[in-house]
């Protein structure tokens, strides 16, 4: 049976939860990246009168894979977790609600991969110093 203490680990072993998040997390920039180039101009013509969307639109869709990875990421944050926006009236619901389920789908799970990846990163960094 595989102790938990990571020093007694198989190299091959190590070298996998070292580097497995990253694969994730590289994974999950890798969708944010190919919705950016396929998805952006569909999703920001859904978002006429949201003024957390339109106003980083306008200043950073010009047209470099950065900036549009920039807004792409704006525009998933705002669309996974919309409530402060919402409230403060940055983000209509209506055009929220009119988002395609197909891309809303793709944002969920490069957003769960990124974050799952920093999980495990973070999560296989604690072990290794509890073990120290």
């Amino acid at each position: 049976m595989l102790e938990l203490n990571p020093a007694t680990w198989p190299l091959l072993l190590k070298m996998c939860f070292l580097l497995g998040p990253f694969f994730v997390m590289f994974v999950g920039m890798g969708m944010i990246t190919y919705m950016a180039c396929r998805d952006l101009d569909r999703v920001l013509g859904g978002f006429s009168q949201s003024q957390i969307i339109t106003s980083y639109a306008e200043s950073w869709k010009g047209g470099s894979l950065v900036a549009r990875y920039t807004v792409m990421s704006i525009v998933i944050s705002a669309v996974l977790w919309p409530g402060m926006h919402l409230r403060r009236g940055h983000l209509n619901a209506d055009e929220l609600n009119r988002v395609p389920i197909p891309i809303k789908r793709r944002m969920q799970v490069s957003a769960g991969l990124l974050i799952f990846g920093f999980i495990w990163f973070a999560g296989f960094f604690v072990l290794v110093h509890l073990f120290e």
